[in-house]
């Protein structure tokens, strides 16, 4: 599948180069692509990692949520980003208020408890509490990860 994928892209850029260009871009896309495969099938199954977000009305909040889910070993990482500038509906009105996003590198399985504890520690009556599941990431980062959180076990 990827020779197709590899002889249609080389097909369409092709038309533009001529026929040097053809083989130039066989050769880079053989190299680096074949490359880059490799990387995201080794990393692929990495799916049991998230990015939690939830916002937060000032850094203060922010800076205290982020300290408590990384002591407690339910995020690895928490990087806060600010002040950003929401727009929402709340209540029947358009709304717009400053905030902190807080971006938490946590696992699937410690979602519960990671939700659980956002909700308890948060100022806001909703709170936005969102999960995005990450595809593939770096083996590097992601062992990492793995040993800044809970242990699988230490949890249930």
């Amino acid at each position: 599948m990827r020779q197709v994928f590899t002889d249609y892209t080389v097909s369409l850029l092709g038309s533009c180069t001529g026929p040097k260009g053809i083989h130039l871009l066989r050769h880079l896309l053989q190299t680096t692509c074949v490359t880059t495969t490799r990387s995201y099938q080794e990393t692929e199954a990495m799916t049991e990692y998230i990015q939690v977000l939830t916002t937060t009305p000032d850094q203060t909040h922010a800076q205290d949520l982020a300290q408590k889910l990384v002591e407690q070993k339910l995020a690895g990482c928490v990087q806060i980003l600010g002040p950003i500038t929401s727009t929402y509906r709340w209540q029947g009105a358009i709304e717009t208020a400053t905030e902190w996003l807080c971006i938490i590198k946590s696992r699937n399985d410690l979602y519960p408890v990671l939700e659980h504890t956002i909700r308890a520690n948060h100022p806001y009556a909703v709170p936005e509490v969102l999960a995005v599941a990450v595809v593939a990431g770096s083996a590097g980062y992601l062992g990492w990860l793995e040993g800044a959180l809970l242990r699988r076990e230490a949890h249930l």
